[in-house]
């Protein structure tokens, strides 16, 4: 059964999306921090007028549209529109504080420039948890024995 990495490090200025669907996938994307509006304005195109996402964020008709579209993606592998649609529920689902959620998102990726966002669903895509982690900026290593970015010599 896969499960999160949360131990591997994210790169500088990156948005990590890992989804656990059912008991046995995982769908993995880096998302350029700068770039989350992106991704999700890309989505919500990419699904196209039946579902009018753009114009029905924190809508249950919308959410459960996002939900449908993750699973038919799920069931195809493709990892970048089920992170997608995860980033979409994440923002926009009705019913929790997702603006809240979007505020702690940018403000994680202001102070640290990197951010992880666990997903789990069931099987169907039905039902989501998400928890978000502010990643460390990760130091950056230029010749062996020497450490940019706030680490140590070794």
């Amino acid at each position: 059964m896969p499960t999160h990495d949360i131990t591997t490090p994210i790169p500088a200025s990156t948005f990590r999306v890992s989804v656990q669907w059912g008991n046995d996938r995982l769908f993995v994307s880096d998302i350029p921090s700068n770039a989350v509006a992106e991704t999700v304005q890309a989505f919500e195109h990419f699904v196209g007028p039946a579902l009018a996402l753009g114009d029905t964020h924190y809508n249950s008709h919308a959410a459960t549209g996002c939900c449908a579209a993750a699973g038919i993606a799920a069931a195809a592998g493709d990892t970048d529109t089920v992170t997608a649609a995860a980033v979409w529920l994440f923002l926009f689902e009705p019913g929790a504080d997702r603006r809240r959620d979007a505020e702690r998102l940018g403000k994680m990726i202001d102070a640290n420039g990197s951010a992880l966002l666990v997903a789990t669903t069931d099987v169907l895509g039905v039902e989501w948890r998400f928890d978000l982690y502010a990643m460390p900026r990760w130091p950056t290593v230029t010749m062996p024995g020497t450490v940019v970015g706030g680490g140590r010599r070794r």
